[in-house]
């Protein structure tokens, strides 16, 4: 196995294309002292090939990534800043399309967004996207730190994903969006102090799915062991598995085997786990905490009025079968008749854990969990209406007796649709 170090993208090419095709693979290193330049890799022989940093305490930069029908390649250890670099505005910092068993690790990944995004601001400066993954499968983005973008990772028609102990922060829309996939693992992540932006330029999530426009159907997702922390940012969306084209009556489009479990959530939006059109729901060990002081702004709804709303943290199933919701503790449970339950607790629960128990996980100072006054919210925190974020109503399946909920559990707010904010348009889709 060889070793090389390059300094130009023609060179990193080259190189790619000569060990891509030997037996044994290789690894290429950049030169440290090189003007940042983009990774583009295509073809190649699917030998397994490292791209790596030659100085491993001094990160090489890099200005963007880019991988078309490549397989075998890992790359390690760099910086990635687009922000001297000119390119098509529609592109992303991480482009990477019809490839396989790829990884990006140890690595860290940096915008230039200014902080809160507003349409009426003229000094805000918005982010660069952070990646698009689109027909590839076995793709692991793992031990990476990102900050200071608008979007941050987007995958289209993927499969077989890893996105394993990365931190997200300071995004200005959306941390993680899927579309079309299958076999995901989300697990030991930590997503904290969101920018956000206006809910009219976005409704932000830190993870959202959705249906529209995609030809896989969603199955086999895991979310396990992450922490998700509003921290001195925004309120936002946590985990929102919305299905368009199941409310459009397209029954073939049910997500199938979506487990959530053993995750922190401090925010102060109520979808805070949110799963809609899906069948074989696992929701459990979870713990939602209100950051009352966390908002959701927005300023553009009618001109020269600001809007700003905190909602309790709920866990919501709608249009959900065979589902099963055990041992969480959250102040909501808007759940699908039939659903199974057990163990769950109400957000006093919190209380049985021990004093400070979320701190601790979130690595915070100690304060008063879900009972502390908000900036600006509804005149009743327990059972509030939200009128920002609509979810679809849940039809009632008359073959599907109406259960009781464990426990009884506070009335959620009428939430009759969520839309998704339109994605810019890629013109080599």
């Amino acid at each position: 196995m060889s070793t090389i170090t390059v300094g130009t993208t023609a060179a990193l090419q080259a190189a790619f294309s000569t060990m891509s095709t030997t037996p044994g693979g290789g690894t290429i290193l950049i030169d440290p002292n090189a003007a940042p330049f983009e990774i583009s890799l295509s073809g190649g022989g699917g030998q397994y090939v490292t791209i790596a940093s030659a100085d491993a305490n001094n990160p090489s930069s890099i200005a963007g990534i880019n991988l078309s029908n490549v397989s075998g390649v890992k790359i390690d250890n760099i910086n990635l800043n687009s922000d001297s670099f000119v390119r098509a505005e529609w592109r992303s910092d991480i482009n990477i399309s019809s490839s396989n068993d790829v990884t990006i690790s140890n690595s860290t990944m940096s915008s230039d967004a200014s902080g809160f995004y507003s349409l009426s601001n003229p000094n805000a400066v918005l982010g660069e996207d952070l990646g698009l993954v689109r027909d590839s499968g076995g793709v692991t983005f793992e031990n990476n730190t990102v900050s200071g973008y608008n979007q941050g990772l987007s995958f289209r028609e993927a499969t077989d994903l890893k996105i394993l102990g990365n931190e997200f922060s300071e995004i200005q829309s959306d941390g993680m969006r899927f579309v079309g996939v299958q076999d995901v693992l989300i697990q030991g992540n930590n997503f904290n102090n969101f920018y956000g932006s206006t809910a009219t330029f976005n409704h932000d999530d830190m993870i959202q799915f959705w249906s529209s426009g995609a030809t896989l159907v969603t199955r086999d997702v895991t979310i396990d062991g992450n922490v998700f922390n509003s921290g001195d940012g925004v309120a936002t969306q946590t985990i929102f598995m919305g299905n368009e084209k199941f409310g459009q009556g397209d029954a073939s489009s049910v997500y199938q085997n979506i487990t959530i479990t053993n995750n922190v959530i401090y925010n102060g939006h109520l979808h805070a786990i949110t799963v809609a059109g899906s069948n074989n729901v696992l929701i459990d060990n979870n713990v939602l905490a209100w950051d009352k002081d966390a908002i959701m702004v927005d300023d553009e709804k009618t001109p020269g009025v600001i809007s700003n709303v905190n909602y309790q943290p709920g866990i919501n199933l709608y249009s959900v079968t065979n589902g099963t919701v055990t041992d969480n503790v959250a102040g909501i449970y808007n759940l699908s008749p039939g659903t199974v339950t057990s163990g769950n607790s109400a957000q006093e629960g919190i209380a049985a854990l021990g004093q400070n128990y979320v701190f601790d996980l979130l690595d915070m100072p100690a304060g008063d969990i879900g009972s502390g006054s908000g900036p600006v919210g509804p005149a009743d925190p327990v059972n509030p209406t939200d009128p920002g974020s609509p979810t679809p109503p849940d039809p009632v399946d008359p073959t599907v007796p109406t259960d009781p909920i464990d426990p009884p559990a506070p009335t959620g707010p009428v939430d009759p649709g969520n839309p998704t904010p339109p994605h810019p348009v890629d013109p080599t889709a």
